[in-house]
């Protein structure tokens, strides 16, 4: 990622499958089974895969999410 005038970084549009799995440390293999399994968004430009920085973001939303849920069960369960 480049920066801009104001010394950020910029957010980078789309993402190649090798660097979605790298943004999600997550093995190629693994996200390529998450998209068939349609856990997470992406688009085609003609042949090419791309994902979205919102897929994401959606995707890392939703693992938080089920996570706190099996935390708050597990709290649950051990608390009676």
């Amino acid at each position: 990622m480049s920066d801009n005038e104001n010394g950020e970084a910029k957010t980078q549009l789309l993402y190649t499958p090798e660097e979605a799995a790298i943004a999600l440390r997550i093995g190629r293999t693994h996200l390529y089974q998450l998209k068939s399994a349609k856990q997470i968004g992406y688009i085609k430009i003609g042949k090419n895969l791309r994902f979205r920085r919102k897929d994401l973001d959606d995707y890392i939303a939703k693992c938080a999410k089920k996570a706190a849920t099996e935390i708050k069960r597990s709290k649950m369960s051990t608390d009676t």
